[in-house]
């Protein structure tokens, strides 16, 4: 079975600090914690053996806050015992820094933009300069990545380079969220 969950919209606070939550925020909360025991939920209710996945695109809007950022380890650590897969998807590596102990596996994709290099080195746990920075030769294999090339650390620290090729055409079109190739903003 496949069960896709969109929360476009969805208002979620950027603060722990409940004083400075609208209406919109506890609702928002409310419906992440409920997501989460859904998901959990499906997770339990399902054959162990079978294998699972739970895919969090955009995971910035849930790792982002407190409550979302306590639940993906909860899920990871779950998950393992229950036979599922947690994949969290986002643009930016540095929407993962603090959740990283839980990450059996590690993909980021080439950017130009040097705080997203130094965050991609960081998630991938790559030595640094003095300031702080990615070194020289990492900071270049990062911006030199072609498309549809990325980074990919496995379990046992093992890093390399990698292309990612060929694709379902039924899954890409399900999962895709591009709104220019899904025939506009308002479809």
């Amino acid at each position: 079975g496949l069960t896709i969950i969109s929360l476009e919209s969805l208002d979620l606070p950027a603060t722990s600090d409940r004083e400075s939550y609208t209406t919109t925020n506890f609702l928002a909360v409310g419906i992440m914690y409920l997501l989460a025991h859904y998901t959990e939920s499906l997770m339990y209710s399902t054959n162990k053996n079978h294998p699972k996945a739970v895919i969090i695109d955009e995971a910035w809007s849930i790792t982002s806050t407190p409550q979302g950022a306590n639940m993906i380890p909860r899920l990871a650590r779950m998950g393992r015992s229950l036979n599922t897969a947690v994949i969290l998807v986002s643009q930016n590596a540095g929407d993962f820094l603090k959740i990283t102990n839980n990450m059996s596996y590690r993909l980021a994709f080439g950017t130009k933009d040097k705080e997203e290099i130094n965050n991609v080195s960081a998630f991938f746990d790559l030595e640094k300069d003095e300031e702080g920075n990615a070194i020289k030769g990492n900071a270049q294999t990062i911006s030199d990545l072609k498309n549809g090339e990325c980074l990919m650390k496995d379990p046992d620290g093992n890093i390399s380079r990698i292309a990612v090729d060929g694709w379902n055409v039924m899954m890409k079109d399900t999962f895709d969220t591009n709104p220019d190739s899904r025939g506009g903003a308002n479809n």
